[in-house]
C-alpha cells in the first residue's frame, strides 16, 4: 500500500498486457520492489498521485520485460533509454514536490 492505495495487480496486468495468471505472484513481487525503490528514491510513496503510479508502472513494466529482480539492477545504465527519462523526470519532480511538501508542513 502507498498513500492509502494500493497499485492492483489487474491495472498492472493491463498495463503489461499480460492475460495469463502464471505470473501474478511475480508481478506481485515487482510492485512491492517498485514500492520500494520509489520511496527510497523520494521519500514517500502515494498512489493517488498519477505521476507516481506511472513511474511504478515503469519500473514494473522494465523489470517485468527484463526479469531483473532486484532494485539494483534498476540502475540508470540498465534502463531503456525512454524508461531512463521518464523514470528520472518524475522522481526529480517529486523529490521537489515533497521538499516543497515537506516546508509546508513545518511552517504550519
Amino acid at each position: 500500500m502507498c498513500g492509502g492505495i494500493d497499485l492492483e495487480l489487474e491495472t498492472v496486468k493491463v498495463f503489461l498486457k499480460v492475460d495469463f495468471d502464471d505470473d501474478d505472484e511475480y508481478i506481485s513481487l515487482l510492485i512491492d520492489v517498485a514500492t520500494e525503490y520509489i520511496i527510497s528514491a523520494v521519500g514517500y510513496c502515494d498512489y493517488s498521485i498519477a505521476r507516481m503510479r506511472l513511474l511504478a508502472l515503469v519500473l514494473i513494466m522494465e523489470m517485468y520485460e527484463k526479469r531483473e529482480f532486484t532494485t539494483e539492477s534498476l540502475s540508470q545504465q540498465n534502463l531503456s533509454q525512454k524508461a531512463r527519462y521518464t523514470v528520472r523526470s518524475i522522481i526529480s519532480q517529486l523529490q521537489i514536490e515533497g521538499d516543497k511538501h515537506d516546508r509546508c508542513k513545518k511552517i504550519h
